[in-house]
């Protein structure tokens, strides 16, 4: 250690390529069968950009034919290779062959488009010894590449893609980006980035959305890497189709550019410019790429919304962080008040079937109330914060001018607005006829158009509705591909793609389904058809998934339970891959989670155990109230 000298500034910045390298290593002379197979393994985890190395263990003709582009198989712990013949054959053969086995996890298709698997892996490779050199080659494979778990996570990144709704018809007439998760590799990221935006959206999605690229449109022939300048502009040059496009589309174009390169934080990319041959398209920068972001994420809400033990909807600020204690004065209330939260406590189990979530056994009434006061809880102007309705769940729509209101009991919905308009709730919009709560409604939820979508649980006729407006006749919604009854629902930002829990027998799984909506004929009238198609499990480990939420506009928390394991909360993409980086700290009993696709607004959860508590940026949960329930932000 110097004991002397000056003192210097040191200018500390990340480096983008910050990760394991892997280089891949040809065969060498004389190799055996089963360090030929081993070989190529290992070079196809390498960051071999066209696996050119990979396909030196290749003879002629299956190098020609291989193509490594149209899957990735992951397996759990990586393909074991097993001979088909003893060791003793080798010496005197010409030809071998080799099973390569696993347990499989997931795949990834010529889209790049993830989808969890399970089942076990059987593929043959057969080994060829040339008849001039001696040597063993691989002459015949499986297309694509396959790898384990650990390889996979350190190869590929998850990166969201952004398209634009295929129907404008969304009630704000702006055009929002619709994120569509694929899994690129690491080696010249960006370059990959922008050349699976051009290919389109997957085939998933694609019914949903659309690409302002006109038809055609790629890289300029001899482009093989991008590179962003150092002010953080990236130019990508387009081949001759990109001139199609108009000025409006060609800054949509620039815009879905921009905001997929901002999901992989390592780019650096601050602006781009689109140009085709000499000619500048346009350009756009971070500030005027807002105007396009998804919904939600560019306008975070103002508040935080949840049901208190009274069972009004009551709101705090939705940036509020720290939660402090009560102190001694303000905890020691009269005991009028401990004796009247007990009262209502009896009642409220008696009203409903189920046990009351709210009624968290420990702090008195006087303490909750005191420590309501110091977080800034305050009830909802209107009929909703009065306790005229009792509620058990709530909805507020995206723009926070509307509330959606399930009865104590789970028997009707309410819909009216966010504003003091006296104490008269009007007539319920729906009704349930189930005879217990849990055989009732679920919590609703608001998509982007302003529709209201709500499940009835009722056993002899288990429906997934939508209101329109929140107010309109409700429309059955048709769930063809799913089997079981709909226990949650949450549509997503984008107004797409749907959010359900549906519960089978014992299990309880998370599906994301696409909404579809046309106009068909019934009878002699022309009336509006909807329906949640294409659905796939994105949490398919979780056998009992508890709550859920939207966080973000591609990705959910879940906190759920495996088989054999305690309750644990993650987060996951909407193609089922797990999201890198810490999951939110755990938290024993939760039934309700509340997320907002703006990603900096707090995770808030209601646990059987502790009530309502959040998780501040950097910290662990933090209790706001014990007595509340169904916290929500709009959506």
């Amino acid at each position: 250690m110097p004991d002397g000298g000056d003192l210097r500034d040191v200018q500390l910045s990340q480096r983008q390529d910050a990760q394991v390298r892997v280089f891949a290593v040809p065969p060498r002379e004389d190799a055996r069968p089963d360090q030929i197979v081993r070989g190529f393994l290992e070079a196809l985890t390498s960051d071999d950009l066209g696996y050119e190395t990979a396909r030196k263990y290749l003879t002629t003709r299956s190098a020609r034919t291989w193509r490594p582009e149209l899957s990735t198989t992951v397996l759990a712990n990586g393909p074991v290779p097993e001979p088909s013949r003893s060791d003793r054959w080798e010496k005197n053969a010409d030809e071998l062959t080799y099973t390569l086995s696993g347990s499989r996890v997931a795949a990834v298709d010529a889209q790049q488009a993830y989808a969890p698997a399970d089942g076990e892996y059987h593929e043959v490779v057969t080994l060829r010894r040339d008849a001039r050199s001696g040597q063993w080659r691989i002459d015949r494979l499986p297309q694509g590449i396959v790898m384990g778990q650990s390889d996979f996570h350190r190869n590929y990144s998850s990166v969201s893609r952004y398209y634009f709704p295929a129907s404008t018809a969304d009630g704000g007439g702006r055009q929002h980006a619709v994120a569509d998760p694929v899994q690129v590799r690491k080696v010249d990221p960006l370059t990959g980035i922008v050349r699976a935006l051009l290919a389109g959206p997957t085939g998933w999605l694609s019914p949903a959305v659309r690409t302002r690229f006109p038809s055609g449109t790629a890289l300029s022939d001899g482009v093989t890497s991008l590179t962003p300048d150092d002010e953080g502009k990236l130019t990508v040059p387009l081949n001759a189709a990109a001139r199609a496009a108009d000025h409006n589309a060609c800054e949509m174009m620039a815009a879905q550019t921009l905001l997929t390169l901002q999901g992989y934080s390592p780019t650096g990319v601050k602006s781009v410019e689109l140009k085709s041959g000499e000619r500048r398209l346009c350009g756009i920068d971070e500030k005027r790429t807002e105007l396009y972001a998804p919904r939600g994420s560019g306008n975070p809400p103002e508040y935080l919304y949840f049901v208190d033990g009274e069972h009004r909807l009551v709101r705090i600020d939705a940036e509020y962080q720290d939660v402090p204690e009560p102190d001694d004065a303000t905890s020691a209330q009269s005991e009028d008040a401990e004796d009247q939260d007990a009262s209502q406590d009896t009642g409220q189990g008696a009203a409903g079937q189920d046990a009351d979530p709210s009624a968290s056994p420990g702090d008195t009434a006087a303490e909750d109330a005191a420590r309501a006061e110091a977080a800034g809880v305050e009830p909802v102007p209107g009929v909703f914060g009065t306790g005229t309705v009792p509620l058990r769940s709530v909805a507020v729509s995206r723009d926070e001018h509307t509330v959606a209101g399930v009865h104590l009991d789970g028997s009707r919905l309410y819909v009216g607005p966010l504003a003091a308009d006296g104490e008269n709730p009007g007539e319920p919009v729906l009704k349930s006829t189930g005879s217990s709560e849990s055989d009732r409604l679920t919590a609703p939820s608001w998509d982007a158009r302003g529709d209201l979508w709500i499940a009835d649980r009722e056993p002899g006729d288990p429906r997934l509705l939508m209101l329109p407006g929140g107010t309109g006749k409700p429309v059955e919604v048709s769930v063809p591909e799913l089997e079981g009854r709909v226990e949650a629902v949450r549509v997503a930002a984008d107004g797409v793609r749907i959010a359900l829990v549906v519960a089978k027998e014992e299990k309880r799984s998370l599906w994301i389904g696409r909404i579809d909506r046309r106009h068909g004929k019934d009878g002699t009238k022309n009336r509006l058809l909807v329906s949640v198609v294409d659905p796939r499990a994105v949490a398919p480990r979780f056998e009992d998934v508890a709550a859920m939420s939207w966080a973000g506009p591609d990705r959910l928390v879940v906190a759920g339970r495996e088989q054999g394991g305690v309750q644990q909360m993650r987060y996951v993409r909407v193609d089922g891959s797990a999201v890198t980086g810490v999951a939110p700290a755990a938290l024993s009993g939760v039934r309700e989670i509340a997320a907002s696709e703006d990603e900096e607004s707090p995770l808030t959860a209601f646990s059987g155990t502790d009530g309502l508590v959040r998780l501040p940026s950097g910290a662990q949960w933090k209790q706001i109230v014990r007595k509340a329930m169904s916290p929500v932000y709009p959506g």
